[in-house]
């Protein structure tokens, strides 16, 4: 059975224009389709709106996708695109529902507005570690998921986690009692904004790409974010301080337009399948690049890191009890008890 998935069907506009449009899709389809029909080959554009081009987390990825066209000796013919070149989120995620993209890679903040359960996810300190939640993730995570996808059109491939967002800032905190009226830069998340209110921050929505420069002139006093993306984009330059909060995981999603998934031979579908498993085995196992990552910004670029005292371990956990709070309100208090279960089941059978 010959395959066909989708080509890049989205384009910069000419002329410096940084917004995304979607052209005619219908020739390029067509165009596709004849090529598979020639060659044999699957198609697969694989799109995410996050900039890996300088993280450990994506020299990953794309030698996951070199091993998976290397070993079906030719059968995948992958293209990867990054930093946004597809389309925001919202875009993205528009997109692989209709199918002009074939995966999309994001963190389940995104998907919230379709999928809402995917909040559960957002939920702090759940687990101890990142091992302990990448296990449940790959297992039951995925499970309790899966189904909720399938009934937006899609197929839930994986869960990642590669490290956990930890607080910067311009100034000094040593305790809770310094968070009250900051400033703190977060994601356009409720949970992220329940959480940081209830310890009497002030949470301030801003562009990821307008963040460098809102925390150099002073717009908002910090942000929380991963070591890596820390590094990445320099904030050790209008940041002093890191504490060490670990507060959420940093997780991302990969997720197939579920016709084109279905369209493909089985053993097509466990080829793509088995990519995904063995990149999220492999970027859970990398862990000593957080600490790599942790002890250059502190060697090399001067950042203070704050380790967490037990005031601080006692006000997370009343962040994470307002999040439970608010979620019981907007799914219900059903669903996430049953998800709270499922946690607490399966952190009790790793335990006997």
């Amino acid at each position: 059975m010959r395959v066909t998935l989708c080509l890049l069907l989205w384009c910069l506009l000419l002329g410096g224009c940084n917004s995304v449009t979607e052209p005619d899709i219908t020739q390029a389809s067509s165009e596709s389709e004849s090529l598979a029909q020639e060659t044999g080959t699957v198609y697969l554009t694989i799109a995410t709106a996050a900039d890996f081009r300088n993280a450990p987390s994506g020299q990953l990825f794309q030698k996951a996708i070199d091993r998976l066209v290397e070993e079906s000796e030719g059968r995948f013919d992958i293209a990867f695109y990054q930093n946004g070149v597809m389309g925001d989120d919202e875009q993205l995620f528009q997109a692989v529902q209709r199918g002009t993209v074939s995966v999309v890679m994001m963190s389940p903040t995104s998907q919230a507005a379709q999928i809402p359960e995917t909040m559960l996810l957002e939920i702090p300190r759940l687990f101890p570690d990142s091992d302990s939640y990448h296990n449940f993730l790959i297992q039951e995570g995925v499970d309790f998921l899966a189904s909720l996808y399938e009934k937006n059109g899609l197929v839930l491939l994986g869960i990642s986690i590669s490290d956990y967002r930890h607080l910067t800032s311009s100034k000094p905190i040593e305790s809770i009692e310094d968070l009250q009226g900051l400033k703190i830069r977060i994601q356009d998340n409720v949970c992220h904004q329940v959480f940081w209110e209830s310890l009497g921050a002030k949470p301030v929505t801003v562009s990821f790409n307008e963040l460098y420069m809102a925390l150099y002139n002073g717009i908002v006093d910090a942000q929380e974010n991963p070591y890596g993306v820390i590094l990445a984009k320099c904030f050790y330059e209008v940041q002093q301080y890191v504490v060490e909060t670990g507060h959420l995981p940093n997780l991302y999603t990969y997720v197939m337009n579920q016709e084109q998934y279905e369209a493909m031979p089985v053993a097509v579908q466990e080829e793509l399948q088995e990519m995904f498993r063995r990149y999220v085995q492999d970027l859970n196992e990398e862990t000593s690049m957080v600490m790599k990552e942790r002890k250059f910004l502190k060697e090399e670029y001067g950042m203070e890191i704050v380790l967490l005292t037990e005031e601080w371990e006692a006000g997370i956990q009343t962040g994470k009890q307002a999040v439970v709070d608010y979620l019981k309100i907007q799914l219900g208090a059903e669903m996430v008890d049953q998800y709270l279960n499922l946690v607490e089941v399966y952190q009790k059978g790793v335990s006997n």
